[in-house]
């Protein structure tokens, strides 16, 4: 049996054939080029692919699956091997992925043997934990197109028909290992026997197999750590980046701000000097002369915010302009760094701003005659 694996024995000359020259006639038929794929796969695999296109294939295996299970089910109940849904391509490859054996059952109503071996047999509960724990198994029924190949594929003569295949995963195409005729089968137990004495010979293969899996397992998770790492590192360099890039422009950015208030603060100083300036000249050209002491003269006194104070009279009907030109002229010889003020007399207690109508009141109107004192309020202090 060993010698049916991976390099068959010349004294097996039957299961070579099978495995090696499958499918010939049946690539003729479809106008198939063979030596582009497997004998095996071309015709067992996928028998219609060539006819009606993979995804018609595929809803074609699973309605067949289903429909040989049900009907299966209805004649001989529901303890039986479990049947892959779908078709042998996509079971041998599932088989081929999990490392485990194939089993494939081929069907026929009217051959008399078959009720007896599937009511007697292939339904017997042990037998079917056996299966179930060692096969992923594929059935159908003859009068089915791919079971139809499957027979042809595997020249079977005789129904009941099992066979036994493995998929070695460093192989390009399913082994055949045994061909099991149901009429000749007396009971669960020797078929048990038969399949338990194949899948022994050939357990090599299958470590080997779950060997390569998991070595491709170990690769691809490997490979998967090595993409995430890498992804990492490039998605870090990335925020890095960002986050430089951020900073870089959160620097400018306030640099410019920077720049841009000390240009105003600069403007704004120039402003002001300038007002300054043209107010102690504006001031100074409107200046009275200060009058000599008499009945027509008003003394004010006036206290500045450094806590000096300063004396001058002025003409009984000086306004409060001409009051305001002195007090400007007097800051600006001072160096006080003032422009917005009012003058605040406590007897009478009044407040004198910059507007239009408290500088043109004159000294008599406003209470400030014949004397007074003002003190000089800052109001931007």
């Amino acid at each position: 049996m060993a010698a049916i694996m991976s390099e068959p024995a010349p004294s097996d000359g039957r299961n070579v054939a099978v495995a090696q020259n499958i499918v010939r006639e049946q690539a003729h038929a479809n106008g198939f080029v063979g030596r582009y794929l497997s004998p095996f796969m071309s015709m067992v695999l996928n028998p219609l692919r060539a006819v009606t296109g993979a995804q018609e294939v595929q809803q074609t295996s699973e309605s067949a699956a289903r429909s040989f299970i049900s009907s299966f089910e209805a004649k001989f109940g529901e303890r039986h091997p479990h049947f892959s849904i779908g078709g042998p391509e996509a079971t041998f490859r599932r088989a081929r992925d999990n490392a485990s054996f194939i089993l494939v059952y081929l069907h026929s109503s009217i051959h008399e043997e078959t009720d007896r071996f599937c009511k007697s047999i292939l339904c017997n509960n042990e037998l079917v934990n056996f299966i179930n724990g060692r096969f992923v198994t594929w059935g159908g029924d003859v009068d089915q197109r791919e079971a139809y190949s499957a027979t042809r594929s595997l020249q079977a003569a005789t129904f009941p028909f099992l066979a036994v295949l493995v998929w070695p995963a460093q192989k390009t195409h399913p082994i055949l290992l045994a061909r099991i005729e149901g009429d000749k089968v007396e009971s669960a137990e020797s078929l048990m026997g038969q399949l338990a004495a194949c899948t022994a010979q050939a357990e090599g293969l299958v470590q080997e197999s779950r060997q390569i899996q998991r070595d491709r397992e170990e690769r691809r998770r490997l490979q998967e750590q090595q993409d995430f790492a890498y992804n990492e590192s490039l998605r870090l360099d990335r925020e890095r980046e960002e986050r430089m890039k951020r900073e870089a422009d959160e620097r400018v950015r306030l640099a410019e701000e920077a720049e841009e208030a000390e240009a105003l603060k600069e403007a704004m100083e120039m402003s002001k000097k300038l007002t300054k300036e043209q107010n102690y000249n504006s001031s100074k050209g409107r200046l009275l002369e200060e009058p000599a002491a008499g009945a027509d003269s008003a003394r004010l006194v006036f206290k500045l915010p450094d806590g000096s104070r300063v004396i001058r009279r002025f003409p009984r009907f000086a306004t409060l302009q001409n009051v305001r030109d002195f007090v400007n002229i007097t800051l600006h010889e001072k160096e006080m760094e003032i422009t917005n003020y009012s003058l605040n007399s406590n007897f009478p207690k009044r407040s004198f701003g910059a507007d239009e109508d408290d500088r043109n009141i004159n000294l008599p109107d406003s209470g400030l005659f014949p004397e007074a004192t003002l003190f000089v309020h800052n109001l931007d202090a």
